[in-house]
Formats: C-alpha cells, sequence, structure tokens
C-alpha cells in the first residue's frame, strides 16, 4: 500500500517482534529493523523489558502534546483523531 503512494524505500522498525511476525513483514519493505528478536509459539512484548507498565490513553495522549506531535492519534475505534 505505501509503495503505491510513491515512495522511494520503505523502511519498518520496531524495538520487538516474533520472528514470524517479521518475516511476514519483510515481503513489503526494503529495510526492517528489530532489536530484540522473538522466537517461540508464545510472545508478549512486555517479556522483551525488564520494567514494563501499561499507560492509560489519557497518558499516552499528554505525552504526544507535550512533544508537539502533530501526528495521528487512532483511537479504539480505529477512526482518526486529530484533536491531540
Amino acid at each position: 500500500m505505501v509503495k503505491k503512494m510513491g515512495t522511494r524505500k520503505t523502511v519498518a522498525g520496531v524495538p520487538t517482534a516474533p520472528l514470524r511476525s517479521l518475516e511476514e513483514v519483510e515481503t513489503g519493505v526494503e529495510e526492517i529493523y528489530c532489536a530484540n528478536i522473538r522466537q517461540g509459539p508464545v510472545f508478549a512484548v512486555d517479556d522483551a523489558y525488564r520494567h514494563w507498565y501499561d499507560l492509560s490513553q489519557a497518558e499516552v495522549i499528554g505525552l504526544l502534546k507535550r512533544k508537539g506531535n502533530d501526528a495521528l492519534f487512532y483511537g479504539s475505534t480505529g477512526k482518526q483523531k486529530r484533536d491531540l
């Protein structure tokens, strides 16, 4: 989909992911970077971190506002919102 928009190069980067997911994404990008590749039948993102805690939606929105990020926010409904 992104390639149809005329991009010169598509690069994906994630801090951690299962190998099987990277293999699926690999077919649609020129480069992919992952610092922590997990293998095995079960994978949870928090397994890759020493100190993990969930952020509330309000905390995430607050961080984005504080950083001046004008990126789109996708709410739980899947609709794009620009009202950060």
